[in-house]
């Protein structure tokens, strides 16, 4: 890993047992680059069917590779966050001065989104001011801006 990367690992919790039991997944590769120190940017992730819910993940309990990654793609190579909260239906970023690249900054959250089978589509959204820019890459596929009203994707897990 380079000194760009971190990692996010953590363990999963068994403790909820009504919990939904995910059985499917999408890659999710969220861009946000921004030209102002210190908004916070929150991502939104909903269903269009609540008997079907989806969920940001680290993946497959049962893959290897799954995980959550950050990943500075600023100039300076710092991470310009100074928190970060993932829960089931959010993302959220606390920006930070990214050293001395000034107030450009770019980060890309590597991570899932957890679905069952049913589930056919799902919204998208995001806060973010004007400073901030904020996309989406579902399967390694073309990314889509995200924006504060919803935007709708369809459900194709691999």
């Amino acid at each position: 890993m380079s000194t760009t990367e971190q990692e996010i690992i953590g363990e999963i919790s068994r403790a909820s047992a009504g919990a939904t039991q995910f059985n499917q997944y999408m890659t999710a590769n969220v861009t946000v680059t921004g030209t102002a120190v210190g908004p916070g940017v929150t991502i939104y992730v909903k269903s269009d069917n609540s008997l079907y819910p989806i969920a940001f993940s680290s993946g497959p309990p049962s893959d290897n590779t799954s995980g959550l990654q950050l990943t500075s793609t600023s100039s300076s190579g710092a991470l310009p966050l100074s928190q970060i909260n993932v829960t089931p239906d959010n993302v959220y970023f606390q920006t930070a001065s990214s050293g001395s690249g000034g107030n450009q900054w770019s980060f890309v959250l590597q991570c899932y989104l957890a679905g069952e089978s049913g589930l056919s589509s799902f919204e998208m959204s995001t806060n973010a001011d004007s400073t901030v820019a904020v996309s989406i890459s579902l399967n390694s596929g073309i990314p889509q801006t995200l924006g504060r009203g919803w935007t709708t994707f369809k459900w194709q897990p691999k």
